[in-house]
C-alpha cells in the first residue's frame, strides 16, 4: 500500500468537493443551459448539480439541451455514452473556435482546463468561451500566489500533455478576463479552500 498516494488522493477529493460546491452555488438551475469545457466524464457538472462524489453522482443534467467540449477523443466517446441526449464536441480549446452560436448557453464553465494551455492560447480560449456564454462564464484553476510558467509537476502518472503550462496569480487572471471579456458587467475572483482560484464573469444581469 502506498500511503502517500492514498493521502494525496484523499486530499484531492476534499479539495475537489470545495470547488464543486462553488460551482453548485454559481450554476443556474434548469431550464438554464450550460456548456462545459473539458468535460472528461462530466464530473464537474454532475457534482455541481447533484452528488459531490463523481464516482456515485446521479445523472441530473442529461436532456436539458446542455453540451460539452473535450480535447481527448476517447473521453469524448465515453462522455457521449453517459449523456446521449447532450451534444459532445471534440476539439482543442486553445486553437479551435467553438462550433456554437454567440450567447448559445446561459453558463459556460471551464473547470481545471485553462492551466493546461500556453499563455498565448489563453486569450483566444477565454474569448471564445465568453462569446458563447449568454449570462456568465465560470472558470476554476489551481491557485498560486505568483504566476508560474511550466510549473514543476509531481504527478508522474499524468501524461505530458496533461501538465500545467501557465498558472496565473489572481491579478494576472483578472487582467486576462478584462481583455477577453470587455463587455462584462462584473467579475469576481476568489480563492476557494486555499487551493482553487475561481472566477465568475457576468455578461448580463438576470436578477
Amino acid at each position: 500500500m502506498n500511503l502517500r498516494w492514498h493521502l494525496t488522493e484523499s486530499i484531492d477529493q476534499v479539495l475537489a468537493a470545495a470547488r464543486y460546491l462553488w460551482l453548485r452555488h454559481m450554476l443556474l438551475p434548469p431550464p438554464a443551459t450550460f456548456l462545459e469545457i473539458g468535460i472528461g466524464y462530466w464530473q464537474a457538472s454532475e457534482c455541481a448539480s447533484g452528488d459531490l462524489d463523481p464516482e456515485t453522482c446521479d445523472m441530473h443534467c442529461d436532456g436539458y439541451g446542455n453540451a460539452g467540449v473535450e480535447g481527448n477523443p476517447e473521453h469524448a466517446v465515453i462522455a457521449a455514452g453517459i449523456r446521449p441526449n447532450d451534444r459532445v464536441v471534440t476539439l482543442d480549446i486553445g486553437t479551435d473556435p467553438l462550433p456554437f452560436h454567440t450567447s448559445s448557453y446561459a453558463t459556460v464553465m471551464c473547470p481545471e482546463v485553462l492551466e493546461h494551455l500556453d499563455r498565448e492560447q489563453w486569450d483566444f480560449a477565454v474569448a471564445e468561451c465568453w462569446r458563447v456564454a449568454a449570462r456568465q462564464l465560470l472558470i476554476t484553476i489551481p491557485y498560486v500566489a505568483e504566476t508560474q510558467i511550466d510549473p514543476p509537476f509531481d504527478r508522474l502518472d499524468f501524461p505530458q500533455w496533461d501538465r500545467h503550462r501557465w498558472l496565473p496569480c489572481p491579478e494576472d487572471m483578472l487582467a486576462v478576463l478584462h481583455d477577453a471579456c470587455p463587455d462584462a458587467v462584473g467579475e469576481t475572483c476568489r480563492v476557494v479552500a486555499g487551493h482553487f482560484l475561481c472566477a465568475q464573469i457576468v455578461k448580463r444581469a438576470w436578477w
